[in-house]
């Protein structure tokens, strides 16, 4: 599972928990570079920082010759897909990636525009502000945030014609960074998987995995990855039973 920039591990603690127990897997949630410390501490990382390290996390994990799967939360969702597509999983799962961003993020410049500041105040809910007490999170986004983002969508648009895994996508339709057809869209230039789904979810905000709904978020996920684990299970045995 890859967080989200100024994200941490600690959003997925007991969903990871879960998917290790209904999955029979080993579940792992790597803390990026830069993060889990101070904000200033992100302020000389840049995407190739982030995506060195998910590499380096997914291979390993490959490594193992076991079904892998890779989950992508918000900005990690880009570095989900870049680890797709050097190491194919049995399943990819997206949530929240910004891929079409909401207004004004979306207008030119504006990306100019926020790095004028270093560190912009983060706008949580009072409900996802008490949820995240004692997990890690941060107060403040750097302004060249997104700037990362930006290049996120520029670099996934070279590769997701190589994606062929399954791919779930969930985003929300009050989502204040996202616009909910960011997953359509992604999906659309995949390598069209029959078995590709794009969830939109009513009054769910870009922190999907707090605040009433989040286990529904956390069972469809859940379903989709034991579909499709139990489909490359079978299919397998059958290929050697023909042969």
């Amino acid at each position: 599972i890859l967080h989200g920039y100024t994200g941490s591990p600690d959003e997925f603690r007991d969903f990871a928990h879960d998917l290790a127990v209904r999955l029979n897997a080993y579940v792992t949630a790597p803390l990026l570079p830069g993060h889990g410390t101070d904000v200033n501490d992100l302020l000389p990382l840049w995407f190739d920082d982030m995506y060195a390290a998910a590499h380096e996390h997914v291979q390993e994990a490959h490594a193992s010759g076991k079904p892998l799967v890779i989950i992508g939360h918000s900005f990690g969702g880009y570095l989900a897909l870049l680890c797709a597509a050097a190491f194919p999983p049995a399943a990819l799962v997206l949530t929240v990636t910004p891929y079409h961003l909401r207004f004004p993020l979306n207008l030119p410049m504006m990306s100019y525009f926020l790095r004028l500041k270093l560190l912009w105040d983060k706008k949580l809910s009072e409900q996802e502000t008490q949820e995240r007490l004692g997990k890690f999170y941060y107060q403040y986004m750097p302004g060249k945030a997104l700037w990362l983002l930006l290049e996120g969508k520029q670099r996934a648009d070279a590769i997701l014609k190589t994606i062929s895994s399954p791919t779930l996508t969930v985003h929300g339709n009050t989502d204040s960074l996202a616009l909910p057809d960011s997953g359509y869209s992604m999906l659309s230039k995949t390598g069209h998987n029959p078995r590709n789904k794009a969830v939109v979810l009513d009054n769910k905000s870009h922190g999907i995995f707090y605040g009433e709904g989040r286990t529904d978020v956390q069972a469809l996920i859940m379903q989709f990855l034991e579909t499709e684990l139990d489909i490359q299970r079978i299919v397998p045995k059958k290929e050697a039973a023909q042969s």
